[in-house]
């Protein structure tokens, strides 16, 4: 990589990884509460985390207002089972009760692990983002690994729980590491990455987030969805 380059994301990246960054981002909602009621924000918030940032800013408060400030409670109380069958649309093509398939997933999951983490931990033979499509599989909204998607949404809600000492990410996992984290790669992340040379590759799918994710390795070795910072902030500002 182009060393003019390197130093142009090396200072995006700490340009918009800031506490200014979070006003406008969901990762707002999980940044409220501690422990599990975090992570199960931050899961539930991600996986609506699609189209208009406005649009999903407003959706994810009013599931925050739902939760009544304990997610964890929600979904271990079975308080979903309100939207079981209704199959109104709550945000663009997920319906109230595709949140009533994800409360009750989510249950399983801590009836048997005391953390999401520790079900990733579980299969080491799988990606981490592998393991969280696999065990969500079936439930709208969820990316399809197995079929090549980029699962931007999982690798972002990774990102958020993984990666320490930052302004923006909550780090409350402390068993994965963070270099084994792939880039967020939605569509200014893309655009940024063709416009520099990160990749040339004509669909916007796993392979490409993992090419984009081993470019920024060049420059963040041990953090590379730091990079992540640097693409998306720009991209959303230069749009």
């Amino acid at each position: 990589m182009d060393n003019r380059i390197k130093q142009r994301l090396i200072d995006w990246a700490g340009r918009y990884e800031s506490p200014a960054f979070i006003i406008d981002d969901p990762v707002q909602f999980p940044r409220k509460h501690i422990g599990k009621r975090a992570e199960i924000s931050g899961f539930i918030t991600s996986w609506l985390a699609f189209g208009n940032r406005k649009a999903i800013i407003k959706a994810a408060d009013w599931l925050d207002k739902d939760f009544c400030d304990d997610p964890y409670c929600w979904v271990m109380t079975k308080q979903y089972n309100f939207y079981y069958n209704d199959y109104r649309k709550f945000y663009r093509f997920l319906s109230y009760d595709d949140l009533y398939q994800l409360g009750n997933r989510l249950r399983r999951l801590y009836n048997d692990f005391e953390r999401m983490e520790d079900m990733i931990i579980a299969q080491p033979e799988k990606a981490p983002v592998e393991a969280i499509s696999d065990y969500f599989s079936g439930i709208n909204g969820i990316p399809d690994y197995s079929k090549g998607s980029a699962c931007k949404r999982l690798c972002m809600f990774l990102r958020w729980m993984v990666r320490k000492d930052s302004p923006v990410d909550i780090g409350l996992w402390r068993k994965m590491k963070a270099d084994n984290l792939i880039i967020p790669l939605d569509t200014h992340v893309y655009r940024m990455a063709l416009e520099l040379g990160l990749t040339n590759r004509k669909q916007a799918d796993m392979r490409t987030a993992l090419e984009i994710t081993k470019a920024m390795k060049e420059i963040f070795p041990n953090d590379p969805t730091k990079g992540d910072f640097a693409l998306f902030g720009y991209g959303v500002e230069h749009k």
